[in-house]
């Protein structure tokens, strides 16, 4: 990209949503980790369900805005590979992350239903099954509300961004 160039390449945005996903998962593993109770470590596998989360509330901004786009699936499977290279050593370890993040996708996708008032609520309530590995007794109503809450945040931030290098720049 040159000076004063209208053209982002799709590289770029990849890598940008790379570091925001960064960003994001510190986000919330601060906030999961100051709400544990017991102060207790968080697990490798808790430290997943932080990681699919965060995948997710990066990811869906650019599914919204680009649909079937090949660009915005570009984009995706090469934020998706860094991510997994990064973050995940083990190939065994990634491929077995790889179908968790399918499957948790299915159970999340289902929260955004269009009649749906309480995203945020079910979003919550989602990770919380998972990361404490037992359905949501009202034991962890505060966390609920406290990830729904940051997940949110963190799609209108990246949906924002997302609007306004469209408007500014031509992906190329």
């Amino acid at each position: 990209m040159g000076f004063f160039s209208k053209n982002l390449s799709k590289d770029t945005i990849a890598e940008d949503l790379v570091a925001t996903f960064a960003v994001s998962r510190d986000s919330l593993l601060k906030g999961v980790t100051e709400s544990v109770e017991d102060g207790s470590e968080i697990s490798n596998e808790q430290d997943h369900e932080i990681m699919i989360l965060a995948l997710l509330a990066n990811i869906h901004p650019y599914i919204i805005t680009f649909g079937d786009d090949s660009n915005g699936k570009y984009i995706i499977a090469k934020f998706q590979d860094a991510v997994f290279n990064t973050y995940i050593f083990d190939k065994k370890e990634r491929e077995d992350f790889k179908k968790k993040f399918n499957e948790r996708c299915k159970e999340y996708y289902e929260a955004y239903r269009s009649d749906n008032e309480d995203v945020a609520i079910q979003i919550g309530q989602i990770f919380c099954t998972h990361f404490f590995g037992k359905k949501e007794d009202g034991s962890h109503t505060g966390m609920m509300f406290v990830v729904g809450a940051i997940f949110l945040k963190i799609q209108i931030e990246v949906k924002k961004t997302l609007d306004e290098i469209l408007a500014n720049f031509v992906i190329v």
